[in-house]
């Protein structure tokens, strides 16, 4: 065991991921609920998604190579 931690990676809410994208919150939820837009669930419901920079990463390039 080396005595080193991992560090979790932050976690952005919809509005957050919104802001870094120039969209609304709502857009973030619908590609959210569509599968569009990989989450981690921290809760319950649609408010309980939260994102890694990683998941933003990844949906920016599945709309650039799908042109939505």
């Amino acid at each position: 065991m080396s005595g080193q931690r991992e560090v979790a990676p932050a976690l952005l809410s919809a509005a957050e991921v919104a802001r870094i994208l120039g969209v609304s919150r709502r857009t973030v939820e619908r590609a959210t609920s569509m599968g569009l837009m990989p989450h981690r669930a921290v809760g319950t419901g649609q408010r309980g998604a939260r994102y890694t920079d990683e998941d933003v990463r990844v949906y920016l390039e599945r709309v650039r190579r799908e042109g939505r």
